[in-house]
């Protein structure tokens, strides 16, 4: 029953509107990203995040997650893509 309420409802909002709703109203709610929404997040961006890595597969560089964490002392970096398929 709460589906046949809850879908109709949120299908007439955007991810945006229904999470500024839920915190002005204190429900907790979280929006699922998809792999689009993740590549275009303000905050990934800004620590660029995504790094570009030459993929000898490919033939070309792709874009790919880069450090999970920044620590100064110790950078993390990017050596390698990850593992191709076997053909």
């Amino acid at each position: 029953i709460f589906g046949s309420v809850f879908e109709p409802f949120t299908r007439a909002r955007t991810k945006k509107e229904l999470v500024e709703a839920a915190v002005q109203r204190r429900i907790p709610l979280a929006p699922v990203s998809t792999p689009a929404d993740v590549l275009q997040n303000r905050q990934l961006q800004h620590r660029q995040f995504f790094v570009e890595v030459m993929n000898s597969f490919a033939g070309r560089p792709i874009r790919m997650p880069g450090a999970p964490y920044k620590l100064f002392g110790t950078p993390w970096q990017v050596s390698r893509p990850a593992p191709s398929p076997t053909p």
